[in-house]
C-alpha cells in the first residue's frame, strides 16, 4: 500500500481500494512532464509493500504519481520484494525500489527507466549525445528527430516492429535491424510525448544497443544498430559571471568525477548527463543536494593486513556488485599497501577506513564508486 503525503490526500481512497483487477487494466493517465515531472520527484512519500511484484509496483507508482515508467526486458517483472520507507522524496524512493529489484533507475526525459545498473548509468548520457548530434543533421531530419511525438503500443507488440515504426515516422529506415534485435513480445506501454531520439534509445536499451547513421550527410540516411557505448561523457559550456575560480573548486569538490575547465566567461564541464544537469542548476543559483543511497542494513567485519589498495577495493566492489571508476593517473596510489581491522560497521565507514590516509577520495552514487585524488 502506498500512503501519499498530505499534498496527495486525494489519492488515498484510490490506493486503499486498489485491486489486482485494477492493476491489470490501468487506464491512460496524463503523465507528468517538464517542470511538473521534476516537482513530482520531490514529493514526500510513505510506502509499505510486502510480497509485492515488480510489475504491480510499477503500475501503482505510475497510476498514483502520474509517472511514465518503463521496465527493461532484462528485469524480472514477477519478482517479489518488501519495501518500507517513510517521509522520503519520491526520487529517493524510486532508487530504493531499484535496489530491492537489484537494478538501477534513471530518467529519459519524463520517463522513469528501470534496468541493469550498467545501462542506467550511461543511458541518459547516450540519449543526450544522440540528441545533440541529431541537431547537427540536415534541417528536415533534425526537426523530425527533435519533435516530440506520442508513443504507445498494445500487448504482445514486437520491439523490432516498434523500432521500425518509430524510425519510419522520422522518414528513416534500418540496416540489419533483424540481426541485432531478437524476437520478443512486450506488454502494453504508454508514454508522454518524446522525441524520436528518446523513443529509439528506450526501445533499444533492453538489447544493449544504440544506433548510428549510415551517411549523415545524405538527405535520407539509414539507421544502423550498434552496441551501446560504455564510459561515455558529455561536454558542455556554461556561461557564468561570478567568481570562476571559486565555482571550479566547488564543482570539483562536489562532483569529483567530472572534468571542469575555466573559460573566459564561463566553464566547460565534461561528465555524465545527470551531473551536467545538477551543475547547470548550481550555476543558475538553484540549491542542489546530491543524494547517495547506502543500504544501512549491510554490516561488515573485515581484517586487512598489508594488501594493495586496488585489490581491497576490487574485493569490496565484487561483493556489493559496484562499478569502480578510477580517475586517470592514480595507478601508483592504488598499489599502496593498506591495513585495517573493522567489526560490524556500515558501508560508508568501511569505505572511509579503506581510503583513510591514501590521498584518494571516493564518491558512491547508486552502484558506482568513483575514485579521484
Amino acid at each position: 500500500m502506498i500512503c501519499p503525503t498530505k499534498s496527495l490526500l486525494h489519492f488515498t481512497v484510490l490506493v486503499l481500494t486498489f485491486s489486482i483487477a485494477t492493476l491489470q487494466e490501468i487506464q491512460a493517465v496524463d503523465f507528468k512532464t517538464g517542470t511538473a515531472f521534476e516537482k513530482q520527484l520531490e514529493v514526500q512519500v510513505d510506502i509499505h509493500w510486502e510480497g509485492q511484484t515488480a510489475r504491480a509496483a510499477m503500475n501503482r507508482l505510475s497510476e498514483v504519481y502520474e509517472l511514465a515508467i518503463f521496465l527493461d526486458r532484462r528485469i524480472d517483472p514477477d519478482q517479489t520484494f518488501d519495501l518500507e520507507i517513510s517521509q522520503t522524496k519520491l526520487d529517493i524512493g524510486l532508487k530504493l525500489l531499484a535496489r530491492k529489484l537489484q537494478c538501477g533507475v534513471c530518467y529519459v526525459g519524463p520517463v522513469v527507466y528501470f534496468g541493469p545498473v550498467e545501462t542506467t548509468q550511461i543511458l541518459p548520457t547516450v540519449v543526450a549525445i544522440q540528441s545533440d548530434y541529431a541537431k547537427k543533421l540536415n534541417v528536415p531530419l533534425a526537426t523530425s528527430l527533435s519533435s516530440p511525438k506520442q508513443l504507445s503500443w498494445p500487448r504482445l507488440s514486437q520491439p523490432r516492429d516498434l523500432a521500425t515504426q518509430v524510425a519510419g515516422s522520422a522518414g528513416l529506415s534500418w540496416i540489419d535491424l533483424e540481426k541485432a534485435v531478437p524476437h520478443d513480445l512486450w506488454m502494453e506501454q504508454e508514454f508522454p510525448k518524446l522525441t524520436t531520439t528518446q523513443q529509439l534509445s528506450l526501445l533499444l536499451a533492453g538489447f544493449d544497443l544504440s544506433y548510428k547513421f549510415s551517411d549523415p550527410q545524405s538527405n535520407s540516411p539509414q539507421l544502423i544498430p550498434i552496441t551501446m557505448p560504455k564510459n561515455v561523457t558529455l561536454t558542455r559550456n556554461y556561461e557564468f559571471r561570478g567568481d570562476i575560480a571559486d565555482a571550479v573548486k566547488k564543482i570539483r569538490d562536489a562532483y569529483p568525477e567530472v572534468s571542469v575547465e575555466a573559460l573566459e566567461q564561463g566553464l566547460q564541464i565534461t561528465g555524465k548527463y545527470e551531473a551536467q544537469q545538477q551543475i547547470g542548476r548550481i550555476l543558475r543559483g538553484v540549491k542542489v543536494r546530491r543524494s547517495t543511497i547506502v543500504d544501512s542494513k549491510q554490516i561488515f567485519t573485515m581484517s586487512i593486513q598489508q594488501k594493495p589498495l586496488g585489490a581491497v577495493i576490487a574485493s569490496i566492489a565484487k561483493k556489493l556488485k559496484l562499478t569502480v571508476s578510477p580517475a586517470v593517473g592514480i595507478e601508483i596510489e592504488l598499489k599502496q599497501l593498506v591495513s585495517f581491522d573493522v567489526t560490524k560497521i556500515e558501508l560508508k565507514e568501511l569505505l572511509d577506513r579503506t581510503f583513510e590516509g591514501t590521498g584518494l577520495k571516493y564518491q558512491l552514487e547508486d552502484k558506482q564508486l568513483t575514485i579521484t585524488k
